[in-house]
């Protein structure tokens, strides 16, 4: 069992929560069973991302939103600013969120708390909504497992204004099948046209970054880092950088520590 700490999630109750949900939202929620999840995103209406997070359904009328960054506030706000005549009651609880062993195929609850399939990191297991904190368990163990996979955590490893396109996150919380949502004519704009300028890479470093640092190529900032664990003899960092410095062995400085571009995910 490994803590995540702290953080406010988001329940939602109501006959209405799923097409609510389905044309505010990046993601195909219209037809999520009981006990479905699925990765999805808020974005601004030039697409750009504004929080990501994963739906969960636990019942016929009942629904989670638990914010990769425990920002449940925001996303309570931004629901509520559309919500008119729907059936849908909106409320953000305090959790502690844990990863525990062994994978699971659905949605459910604990003591009136979800529990759902733990979709960020590759490391199987489920993550649990508690009341109270756990102790005990390796975070560091996670977000390297992470990390290594080339997953992103929002908001660290986002520059402002990130695309869904340059975080890789696409696939995992676009539905390009579905109707309007916000953000949803420059998301599909893009993906038809190409065009992104930046994009995520993996760095292998020979010491510790810090967050935010400034990745340079020949003395040129192309990028900054976010999420970083120590791995073997080094570092292994995540960065959003400028094309077309995201080929792999591009030589890199970070503040000082010397590194390159790796394949994603890591090897």
């Amino acid at each position: 069992m490994i803590d995540l700490g702290p953080g406010r999630i988001v329940e939602a109750k109501g006959a209405d929560v799923g097409p609510f949900l389905h044309r505010l939202l990046t993601a195909d929620l219209a037809g999520l069973p009981v006990g479905g999840v699925r990765r999805t995103a808020r974005l601004d209406d030039r697409g750009r991302l504004q929080g990501v997070a994963t739906v969960a359904r636990t019942g016929p009328a009942r629904w989670w939103i638990v914010p990769d960054d425990g920002s449940g506030d925001a996303w309570w706000t931004f629901l509520d600013t559309y919500l008119f005549s729907e059936a849908v009651e909106l409320r953000v609880v305090d959790v502690h969120l844990s990863w525990r062993d062994g994978s699971i195929d659905a949605a459910d609850e604990i003591d009136g708390l979800p529990r759902l399939p733990h979709l960020t990191t590759p490391s199987g297991g489920h993550e649990v909504a508690m009341a109270q904190p756990v102790e005990g368990g390796d975070r560091h163990v996670l977000e390297r497992a992470r990390i290594r996979a080339g997953r992103p955590r929002w908001p660290l490893d986002a520059p402002p204004s990130a695309l869904p396109h340059e975080m890789g996150w696409v696939d995992e919380v676009v539905a390009f099948g579905k109707g309007c949502y916000i953000g949803q004519e420059a998301v599909h704009r893009i993906a038809v046209r190409g065009g992104v300028k930046r994009t995520l890479v993996g760095l292998a470093l020979r010491g510790r970054p810090e967050v935010g640092s400034a990745v340079r190529v020949g003395g040129a900032d192309i990028g900054r880092v976010g999420s970083s664990e120590p791995d073997g003899d080094g570092y292994v960092a995540l960065a959003v950088v400028r094309k077309p410095n995201d080929t792999v062995g591009t030589e890199v400085d970070v503040a000082g520590v010397a590194g390159r571009v790796v394949r994603l995910p890591m090897a």
